[in-house]
């Protein structure tokens, strides 16, 4: 925000003395006078002008003469498209800075004739095409004295210039978040005087050149971000000066160097998701300046080197999801600095003792995860620290919730699932501090009833996760207390009675999972509230009734799961008319009846429909065939909502033919529409037969289809997808996971994300696409894009950059 607004100038005609001129952030926006009053001061030497709205200026004013100016700052002003050619008048400039100001036509070539700039800063515009391009405008004495260069954040593309290599005295060079591309040349070796070099957030490929190691000065190397391959070259533990080193994010291969221990300076040390091998080198236990060390995602195995406990300086060690296994070592115990220590999602085999942490004074996180791995301390165990997250799921904690969290008072984020905890809900509140705000506990032996006094000093929680225990009795109406929960999942206990009223004061809460319980009643007509619910889970209870009209209200909802219940009635229209995010709707086993509403088809953005077992009558509507979001080919794994904490995971259950399965990380690729066990007649519309993309998926070069052709397409998608159909008329129909079913490499992918489902559907399908290919000469498939998995708890790694 601007404090200060100023309209004219004017009154710096007499400062004929005037050497250093800052208004940075005053509001010039009407002084148009700007530059003729700045023009008459014959001996200024520094002009800061940054983020003070200049009016446009013309690009050409040649009576400018600030001959005496050396440095001059123009920043985020958005003077663009075209930098003033007048800028390039002050042949003693040695600081010019331009950032951010949407500047987007080529640099001007009389920027070479500026022999004396040694800082050029063009940070954050639109510069775009090969970067070769700029070639003439750094022709000229200018390399001979710029020392710093920033074209960072711009779009330039094409491969790193051999020239830059010219430019013998440059100390920084930043050319990250743009679009290059190619090897990194070995003529960078040739710039002895680096000290930073910035190139992350590219496109670049190859293997990092040995010649880097040659930049004795360097302490700074960042390219993270990029498709880099190859082995880290052992030539960079020679960069004694380097005190950042960041290949996080690229597709680097091979052990990591122990030259790398050499590096008696560095700081912080990146290697995260790479593709490395081998175990962690011991060497890195010398790096005694060390104070972050990342190697999350890099496939390391092995053991944990115990002269990791000599980094007396590290407060962040990062080893999670790797394939670490054998024991932590209790040297760990004596990082006396260490405040972020993660190591989830490895294979540890060991017990965690008291001398583990005996000297983590200030560790504020730990997240540790391994089905194998034992946490053993006493009962009266007071730890050093005070801890604001700790994460230990799938471990063996229990079977007592650990008495010694009761001296936590600073715990705010709390996830101990599945770690064998058999323990009442109420003696676990009363151990917690009143600070919690995220609370997962789910896949547990706890047991006992949420009682009001339980919930009275936890009403600040902003995510509970109590799942799949052996919670009984009602769902108490003091959870309505909190006010700020975001997050709400009781399924798979024993709980009964009908959903609180108050439930829909919760206006924050966006996912609501009450589903496997025994709940009876109706939803309640409160729901109208719950303005930002994306995700509402009610299935497989005992509630019943008519779908209250005001949850017309919940226009967020992307996720409405009410299947296997006792609804009555008939499907609503506002469905269709007022939730039009929904991607995932299933009523499956209830008792709805009368027409499928045509306004259903209004829901462009569904993927799931399971309508099946009820009793519904009449024609399929013919807009069916109009869900676009099932028409897409080649649909990329996403996340189905987020929010500013957590990716939230989702799941939603698909029937086919008897056979139930979860989709949990690949969801957003399910397509499914079931509506058998209904009285349905009439004909399959033919709108849906065009659903699912399959002109492209089945015939590759994407040809128009002759009549014989599009009548065996049809055939062949009726064959699959249109199981239980007599002539003519529809008696149930299903059509499951188009893409997936079609293509072994997606059914792949699909099977590693999830449980054994087998070859069951595939023997059969793959038989007749055989058979059809046979006789229609259809080429190869094309394969599923990658599908990451998503963390259903955040790694907020301080200091570590995420691209």
């Amino acid at each position: 925000m601007y404090d200060l607004h100023v309209d004219r100038l004017d009154w710096l005609f007499g400062l004929s003395s005037l050497q250093y001129l800052d208004m940075g952030s005053v509001n010039l926006n009407t002084a148009t006078d700007w530059l003729l009053s700045i023009n008459m001061l014959p001996s200024i030497l520094n002009l800061h002008l940054s983020f003070c709205q200049l009016p446009n200026i013309p690009t050409s004013l040649p009576h400018v003469n600030l001959t005496s100016l050396s440095t001059l700052d123009l920043s985020e002003n958005s003077l663009g498209p075209q930098i003033p050619t007048w800028v390039f008048n002050n042949s003693r400039l040695v600081s010019l800075d331009l950032h951010y100001n949407s500047f987007q036509y080529p640099i001007p070539t009389a920027l070479g004739n500026l022999c004396n700039l040694q800082t050029l800063n063009l940070l954050g515009n639109d510069f775009n095409g090969e970067i070769n391009r700029f070639k003439e405008s750094f022709k000229g004495c200018i390399k001979s004295n710029l020392e710093d260069l920033n074209l960072e954040g711009n779009r330039l593309s094409g491969h790193l210039p051999d020239w830059l290599g010219q430019f013998i005295n440059l100390k920084s060079l930043s050319l990250s978040y743009n679009s290059l591309s190619g090897p990194i040349p070995p003529s960078l070796g040739r710039l002895s005087s680096l000290r930073e070099l910035y190139l992350s957030e590219n496109s670049l490929s190859g293997q990092i050149s040995p010649s880097l190691g040659r930049l004795s000065s360097l302490r700074e190397l960042l390219l993270f971000g990029n498709s880099l391959s190859g082995p880290i070259p052992p030539s960079l533990g020679r960069l004694s000066s380097l005190r950042e080193l960041d290949l996080s994010a690229n597709s680097l291969s091979g052990p990591i160097p122990p030259s790398l221990g050499r590096l008696s300076s560095l700081r912080k040390l990146d290697l995260s998701t790479n593709s490395l091998s081998g175990p962690i080198p011991p060497s890195l236990g010398r790096l005694s300046s060390l104070r972050g060390l990342y190697l999350i995602g890099t496939s390391v195995s092995g053991s944990i080197p115990p002269s990791l406990g000599r980094l007396s300086s590290l407060s962040t060690l990062a080893l999670n999801s790797n394939k670490l296994n054998g024991s932590i070592p209790e040297s760990l115990g004596q990082l006396s600095n260490l405040e972020y220590l993660y190591l989830a999602n490895n294979s540890f085999d060991c017990v965690l003792s008291e001398a583990h942490f005996s000297h983590l004074i200030k560790l504020k996180r730990l997240y540790i995860s391994s089905t194998s791995l034992v946490f053993n301390v006493s009962s009266n165990w007071v730890p050093p620290f005070q801890l604001k997250h700790f994460v230990m799921d799938n471990c063996k904690l229990g079977p007592r919730f650990p008495q010694w969290l009761q001296t936590q008072k600073e715990l705010y984020y709390l996830s101990l699932s599945n770690a064998s905890l058999s323990d009442t809900i109420s003696n676990i509140f009363h151990i917690l501090s009143s600070n919690i705000q995220i609370l997962f506990l789910s896949s547990n032996s706890i047991f006992g009833s949420i009682n009001n006094s339980h919930i009275g000093k936890t009403t600040n929680l902003l995510y509970l996760s109590l799942s799949s225990n052996h919670l009984k009795g009602s769902i108490p109406l003091s959870i309505c207390q909190m006010k700020t929960l975001r997050y709400l999942q009781l399924s798979n206990n024993q709980l009964t009675d009908e959903i609180p009223h108050c439930l829909g004061d919760l206006e924050s809460l966006e996912t609501l999972d009450l589903k496997n319980n025994f709940l009876s009643g109706g939803i309640p007509s409160s729901m109208n509230h719950l303005f930002y619910l994306p995700s509402l889970h009610l299935s497989n209870n005992k509630l019943s009734g008519q779908l209250p009209p005001s949850m017309k209200n919940c226009t967020r909802l992307v996720t409405l799961d009410l299947r296997e219940n006792g609804f009555s009635g008939r499907i609503p229209k506002w469905i269709g008319e007022r939730l039009t995010l929904l991607k995932f709707l299933t009523l499956r086993s209830n008792r709805f009846m009368g027409n499928i509403p045509q306004q259903l088809s209004l829901l462009s953005q569904l993927q799931v429909l399971d309508l099946s077992q009820n009793n519904l009558s009449g024609t399929i509507p013919e807009s069916f065939g109009n869900f676009s979001a099932m028409a897409i080919a080649n649909k990329t794994n996403e996340a189905i909502y987020s929010d500013e904490v957590f990716q939230m995971p989702e799941s939603i259950l698909v029937l086919w033919k008897g056979v139930q399965d979860e989709y949990n990380s690949t969801i957003s690729l399910v397509i499914h529409i079931n509506l058998s066990g209904n009285d349905l007649h009439g004909e399959i519309p033919k709108g849906i037969t065009h659903l699912f993309g399959l002109q492209n998926e089945i015939f590759p070069d994407s040809q128009p289809l002759s009549d014989g052709d599009k009548e065996a397409k049809d055939q062949l998608e009726i064959q699959l997808f249109y199981i239980s159909m007599g002539p003519g008329f529809v008696v149930g129909f299903w059509v499951v996971c188009g893409i997936l079913l079609f293509k072994r490499s997606w059914r792949v992918a699909y099977y590693n994300f999830f449980d054994d489902m087998g070859d069951r559907l595939y023997v059969a399908i793959a038989r007749k696409l055989a058979q059809f290919k046979k006789n229609k000469g259809l080429q190869g498939m094309r394969g599923l894009p990658s599908t990451p998995k998503h963390m259903p708890h955040p790694c907020a790694l301080p200091g570590h950059k995420s691209s």
